[in-house]
């Protein structure tokens, strides 16, 4: 195995291609694996030392980045994000779950104790609210 090697020591340039999200809402909700990769891209290495580090190869890296950008990026995660998005404590709870943190609509139901159509409908409601928000916010600008 591997030596780990000291992250902070490293002489690397911080990439400019992830806006920091350690103070963002979404840092809490992401699971740490996800956390791990993010905070190494911040540091400016490259997806080859990521995956030395952590035990994968550099396609993969690339691709869980590609990912996780993805996920925070979508219309469902920026609406159950969003403290003036009009969502219910217990739908939003259910839609932030499946979108930022990438979990099944079955292992949301299996974490918050739900039936799976309880799930299923809350995270459908959500994506209804996000389509209209992002539809309203389109025509206004």
């Amino acid at each position: 195995m591997q030596q780990v090697f000291e992250l902070d020591t490293l002489k690397s340039r911080p990439r400019d291609t992830l806006p920091s999200l350690r103070k963002s809402r979404a840092w809490d909700h992401l699971k740490e694996a996800d956390r791990t990769i993010l905070e190494m891209v911040e540091k400016g290495l490259s997806h080859r030392l990521i995956g030395q580090a952590i035990g994968l190869n550099a396609g993969t890296v690339s691709r869980r980045i590609s990912l996780i950008k993805a996920r925070l990026q979508s219309p469902l995660a920026r609406c159950a994000l969003d403290p003036l998005t009009p969502l219910s404590a217990d739908i939003r709870q259910s839609a932030v779950l499946h979108a930022v943190t990438g979990m099944s609509l079955r292992e949301v139901a299996r974490h918050r104790r739900l039936s799976i159509i309880a799930v299923t409908d809350h995270v459908r409601f959500a994506q209804g609210v996000a389509r209209a928000t992002m539809t309203r916010r389109g025509a206004l600008v």
